[in-house]
């Protein structure tokens, strides 16, 4: 190989590894992405309310504590949301199951039922964000090695750039040797 073959070589081989290296860097962006992107699933699964089961010990001293205001039964002025809040419209259903503080019982099968519910809606919300982690795993798995390749090429390159120098300073030393002689 010539000089000027060898050095068009060098220069390609130069280029091929700069754009590895900047391939590399968009994969390690990509997955920086999917870091945050878990992060934020991770805070989701922190800002879930896991349900509590409700006891009857709990649902009767609520239901004695409602029967002794006047009038009996929650009071929307209690509740931040109002009549509009969930919290608000769940303890007027257990007051109403209970026949207005007559019947603990009732009260307590309908905060059951709530406690399924919301529990199967925290499962769900658990499982949502546990099949969003699993894909963003995935997706980190394909960069991983996708990012394993560029390594292997660039080592690749990187030994062949070795190879083309020692061309050229031969050919080089070659050249200068013909003039000194």
């Amino acid at each position: 190989m010539g000089i000027a073959a060898s050095q068009a070589r060098y220069l390609y081989l130069t280029a091929r590894q700069t754009n590895v290296e900047f391939e590399g860097q968009q994969i390690n962006q990509a997955r920086t992405n999917l870091a945050n992107e878990q992060a934020g699933l991770f805070q989701d699964m922190l800002e879930i309310e896991a349900p509590t089961v409700p006891t009857l010990y709990e649902i009767t001293n609520q239901i004695n504590a409602w029967a002794s205001q006047s009038p009996a039964g929650p009071h929307a002025e209690d509740y931040t949301g109002g009549e509009n809040d969930p919290k608000y419209k769940s303890d007027m259903s257990l007051w109403l199951a209970s026949n207005n503080g007559t019947d603990a019982n009732a009260a307590y099968d309908v905060a059951m039922n709530q406690y399924n519910s919301d529990q199967l809606a925290y499962e769900n919300a658990l499982d949502e964000i546990n099949a969003k982690s699993e894909d963003i795993h995935q997706r980190d798995q394909v960069l991983e090695l996708q990012l394993r390749q560029l390594d292997t090429e660039q080592e690749t390159i990187v030994t062949e750039l070795e190879s083309v120098k020692k061309v050229i300073d031969k050919n080089i030393e070659i050249v200068f040797k013909t003039f000194q002689s």
